[in-house]
């Protein structure tokens, strides 16, 4: 069982605890998993492959950092993965795929761009929160930038020449 929840971690890693729970339980035909039997799926995750934030708990893979992965995995349905089920930092590298493709962006519309590489067309109260936390959260690190402008942009030296106004800020 070990060895199986390694390969899945690896394979499809960075995953959301309970998504992969539930994917290993469907393996071995459980329907649904109790509390009790979780818990037993994670405790065969190594301590340093969970990591563990106000996003949610997440299973990475063993040789990979959350602080350099550069990922995004794009969807072509909000059914494959629910946006709680998306790591802060892939959702972020979705911000930067979006703002260095599409250009310094603000509020709704940044928002919308981005749930479009997750599969979602539809602007809900919990995805919009769950972008907007990443973006505070991205914005705190130093990983995306205000301009004066008020638009959100990939780095310090774009923040500096974005000058244009902010439609919606």
């Amino acid at each position: 069982l070990r060895d199986t929840v390694a390969d899945m971690i690896a394979e499809s890693g960075p995953i959301e605890a309970g998504r992969l729970v539930r994917i290993l339980g469907r393996r071995y035909g459980m329907k649904r998993m109790s509390a009790k039997r979780a818990d037993a799926v994670m405790a065969l995750v190594p301590s340093n492959q969970i990591h563990q934030s106000d996003f949610g708990v997440f299973a990475w893979p063993a040789e990979t950092d959350p602080s350099t992965w550069r990922v995004e995995r794009m969807q072509s349905s909000a059914m494959d993965r629910p946006l709680p089920e998306v790591p802060p930092e892939e959702i972020l590298n979705a911000i930067r795929w979006v703002l260095s493709h599409d250009g310094p962006s603000v509020g709704d519309d940044l928002i919308r761009a981005v749930l479009g590489e997750f599969g979602q067309n539809r602007l809900t109260v919990q995805a919009k929160q769950r972008v907007e936390a990443v973006l505070a959260w991205g914005l705190a690190k130093g990983s995306l930038n205000f301009a004066p402008s008020g638009y959100v942009v990939t780095d310090a030296k774009q923040a500096e020449t974005v000058s244009w106004p902010a439609s919606d800020a």
